[in-house]
């Protein structure tokens, strides 16, 4: 009998092999990635460029910039959106009301005709 804590003798131990642990490969250093290469910007007489450098359009664009960051603008807009809102869902709660007349108004039309 084997002593208490003591594992008995294995002889097919040592036959028994683990596969051994993955090892990691070493890194190499990659070779980087060529620089993209971007066309120079050649000016044609298309429409398309020409709006690109009108000074109207570009002008425009930053009046509508500026009005979108002058914080009397935006609270006016902020007022104009809340009105609307508030009169929108008091339409939608009209709406909501007919439909459900209407609904119900065919329901019982229909069982009037059955």
């Amino acid at each position: 009998m084997p002593i208490k804590g003591k594992r008995k003798d294995n002889p097919g131990k040592e036959d028994r092999v683990n596969p051994p642990h993955k090892t990691r490969l070493p890194v190499t250093d990659h070779p980087q990635p060529p620089s993209p290469v971007i066309p120079p910007v050649i000016p044609s007489d298309t429409d398309f460029d020409t709006r690109i450098l009108d000074t109207g359009t570009f002008n425009a664009a930053m009046n509508v910039l500026s009005r979108a960051f002058d914080p009397i603008l935006q609270t006016k807009a902020a007022e104009i959106s809340n009105r609307h809102s508030y009169h929108l869902h008091g339409l939608l709660t009209i709406l909501e009301d007919f439909y459900k007349i209407n609904l119900f108004s065919s329901y019982y039309q229909g069982n009037a005709a059955k």
